[in-house]
């Protein structure tokens, strides 16, 4: 009976490899596409971004002999395929790790949804479920807004000594949209660190915006979608902007810091450049950008900022609803028009900080 028992058993575990076998192409997946290393980018200016796949399966000894990569305009094209950005066309190969997109030049603003089709040797065909990324501004023509913030200091400062200390900016624009919108994207920097809000919520979800860099030789910009946030009608953008590394956490001026041996470095004033571009259902364009129209106010209730000592808050110089339409912005100032502390500004290549977990005390 055991005897029994145990062929029994093997002839199902065979029956069922058997199976596996002949369902083929539904045992093989082709996913986790990528371009830069990265799921989804918004605003990339590379234009030659490298992508790439990866191939799941339940059979064995399943190796990828060639593919094909569509990437199209639209996602219709997509569902079509027609690749009318890049058709790669069938490339024998088992490369599936930064193969660099070979297609028509890209331009700024596109939107590209991608696809590839992995054979394997053991006679699949599979195509991978659509992705897509965007192109950010990828000539320095392609920015209109100016950078602004204000240029000057308040009673609560300590710009010149050896533990700096600066208040936040606020700043703030309404604006009103006519039309039923498709599409908006926001371009921003603020340096050293900002916060987004659109109607009074926030941007993405990212903190400590945006990457540190060099700030002399170039300042790096994000992308986001903010589709979710305007609306037909009038609207608000606030922007909070703060120290980060840009104002100098400690001045020493230009010598090191005595706890790292670090040269802290001042690149000036906090600064905010923002390019919203909207697209409505006609197909007709409209952009909201920084210049002098914008507010300002550092009478807000981050009083200091750095990175050594944190933040200091005061809740009594809270400005209910001063990222809202309607808010009474009377006693703000007209924005200071500031110069770019660096020519180059650049989308940022890697990934944003984001919480991830929060510990909250146990009573």
């Amino acid at each position: 009976m055991k005897i029994f028992t145990k062929y029994l058993f093997a002839a199902v575990i065979l029956v069922a490899t058997q199976a596996c076998n002949v369902a083929g192409v539904a045992s093989v997946e082709v996913n986790a596409l990528t371009v830069e290393g990265r799921d989804t980018i918004l605003g990339s200016d590379i234009v030659k971004p490298r992508l790439s796949w990866k191939i799941q399966s339940t059979a064995r000894d399943l190796v990828q002999e060639s593919y094909r990569v569509l990437v199209a305009s639209s996602l219709q094209n997509l569902k079509k395929d027609i690749g009318d950005i890049w058709d790669s066309q069938t490339i024998q190969s088992d490369s599936s790790l930064n193969v660099f997109f070979d297609g028509k030049p890209l331009t700024s603003y596109q939107s590209c949804y991608w696809k590839v089709q992995v054979k394997t040797n053991q006679g699949d065909a599979v195509w991978s479920k659509p992705a897509y990324w965007t192109m950010g501004l990828l000539d320095s023509s392609d920015w209109k807004a100016q950078w602004i913030g204000l240029d000057g200091f308040n009673e609560h400062d300590q710009p010149d000594s050896t533990f700096t200390r600066l208040s936040a900016r606020y700043l703030r624009k309404e604006f009103g949209l006519q039309k039923k919108i498709e599409s908006a994207t926001a371009f921003i920097s603020g340096v050293g660190l900002y916060e987004l809000y659109v109607n009074g919520k926030k941007a993405g979800n990212d903190v400590l915006t945006p990457t540190v860099s060099e700030y002399n030789k170039k300042i790096l910009y994000n992308t986001y979608d903010v589709t979710s946030l305007v609306k037909q009608g009038q609207n608000c953008i606030g922007v909070i902007l703060g120290n980060g590394r840009y104002f100098g956490m400690r001045n020493y001026h230009g010598k090191p810091d005595p706890l790292t041996q670090i040269p802290q470095m001042h690149y000036g004033l906090p600064r905010l450049i923002l390019q919203v571009r909207v697209v409505f259902n006609d197909g007709s364009t409209a952009f909201i950008n920084t210049d002098k129209q914008w507010k300002v106010t550092d009478d807000g209730p981050i009083i200091a900022n750095n990175e050594f000592d944190g933040e200091e808050y005061d809740a009594t110089k809270e400005m209910n609803g001063w990222n809202k339409i309607g808010y009474n912005d009377k006693a703000w100032k007209p924005v200071n028009l500031m110069p770019p502390s660096a020519t180059r500004l650049e989308s940022q290549p890697n990934e944003n900080i984001r919480i991830k977990e929060v510990l909250k005390p146990i009573k």
